[in-house]
């Protein structure tokens, strides 16, 4: 045993090069995820409210919020994380009582303390329903996820009959 594990001491450093390419990577979608995200509920509202203007003005309050934004995602992973890690519960709990922050950011223009509080103001009372909304959008979505990933696996094997060992 002493010898096999001797190897380990003459092991080479990993070379992280490939893992810091890898979380650069991460971190631009990430950004870019968070910023079409804000682009996107600022279009909706201009929807609902028939609010004139196309996606250039989205964009643009997308840019200008964007690091509330940034800010109110960095806390709530943060917060979440804690919640997730204490038990599933807390998490949840977290999860849908802060679900409204970026869309107060988005909407009303908060900083991302404010909008938290605020999130914290719309979901009081209505934490049931929200949570029920958050749900069946979240099932709907991975069902979708989750056809596409049958369909591909499918596709694959259809595609390499033979396995693996074809390739």
């Amino acid at each position: 045993f002493v010898k096999d594990a001797s190897m380990f001491l003459h092991m080479h450093p990993i070379d992280s090069g490939p893992l810091r390419v890898h979380f650069a990577y991460l971190f631009i979608y990430y950004v870019l995820s968070l910023y079409l995200f804000a682009t996107i509920l600022y279009r909706v509202k201009m929807h609902v409210t028939d609010e004139m203007g196309g996606a250039k003005k989205a964009f643009q309050i997308a840019g200008k919020c964007f690091g509330q934004l940034l800010i109110a995602a960095i806390l709530l992973n943060v917060m979440l994380s804690i919640g997730f890690i204490l038990f599933a519960i807390p998490g949840i709990y977290l999860a849908v009582t802060f679900s409204m922050t970026m869309l107060c950011i988005v909407d009303d223009g908060d900083n991302a303390f404010t909008a938290l509080d605020n999130s914290i103001r719309l979901v009081k009372g209505h934490w049931w329903h929200t949570f029920g909304t958050l749900f069946l959008s979240m099932f709907g979505f991975f069902l979708i996820v989750i056809m596409v990933w049958i369909m591909s696996i499918r596709t694959w094997v259809v595609q390499h009959p033979h396995g693996i060992v074809s390739m």
